[in-house]
């Protein structure tokens, strides 16, 4: 396979370049009216739509009261009266993307492997099973820093061990657990006091970022349609991701 021969999309990732094919076209006239239907493999269609109601989404922790969708379906060109006419036929795939990820999404390219989003629809599974509610963050990540806790007070325990059958004198014996203990009760009740204080702040960041985003993602898909009613000209949208950034030597 040659050069001449390969597409790449990103990099390390090829494609073998399409042979191309002549649309199919059949007469579907009626009566007086002459019309043509002209079909291809590669004709298709695509359309977003902004949906109103609860539904959770795949990389996203809450659930959203509004969301984007992105339906695709085969189409083919129905000619008559001298205008063509695209019609959409069967729907080959929806996927559902949160405000934030549609944002990410347009205005986002070459990033990875893309954006999450949330399947919904394809021919040969039909509807997909809706996501459950996902897992209480904050009660996973006490639970994960409760199990490195007690390994902490483990390893302080067997410390305070080693320190008993130590030949040490009894006065530095005694030192050394006074510390062990102080340790222990950092670790665990002040610990418990500043976590407890963390999950509240988080609380309310979380809170303020949902507000943050939610606001962007309007003002993006209002700088989009805006672009898209002067043709794509005129600033282009801020990007999630800041690109990277160089000192300004290159080249130099």
């Amino acid at each position: 396979m040659t050069k001449d021969d390969t597409l790449w999309s990103k990099r390390g990732q090829f494609h073998k370049r399409r042979e191309p094919q002549e649309p199919t076209v059949e007469d579907s006239s009626r009566g007086v009216v002459t019309e043509t239907v002209e079909s291809h493999p590669a004709y298709a269609q695509i359309g977003a739509s902004r949906v109103s109601g609860g539904a959770f989404l795949y990389g996203s922790d809450f659930r959203h009261q509004h969301y984007i969708t992105i339906t695709i379906h085969d189409s083919a060109l129905h000619r008559s009266l001298s205008g063509d006419r695209a019609h959409g036929g069967k729907r080959l795939i929806e996927v559902a993307l949160s405000e934030a990820q549609w944002a990410t999404f347009v205005s986002s390219l070459n990033q990875g492997d893309g954006v999450q989003c949330t399947l919904e629809y394809t021919p040969e599974a039909g509807l997909i099973p809706a996501i459950a509610q996902p897992k209480d963050r904050k009660l996973q990540f006490s639970q994960e820093m409760a199990e490195r806790f007690e390994i902490a007070n483990k390893a302080l325990r067997d410390v305070g061990t080693l320190v008993e059958i130590s030949p040490l004198s009894q006065k530095k014996k005694d030192e050394i657990m006074r510390e062990l203990t102080a340790a222990r009760m950092n670790i665990g009740q002040n610990t418990d006091y500043v976590t407890d204080r963390f999950d509240e702040h988080m609380e309310r960041t979380v809170e303020k970022a949902k507000s943050e985003v939610n606001a962007y993602a309007q003002h993006t898909l209002g700088d989009l349609a805006q672009m898209a009613l002067r043709g794509g000209g005129g600033d282009e949208p801020f990007l999630l991701e800041a690109p990277d950034e160089t000192d300004g030597t290159e080249g130099a």
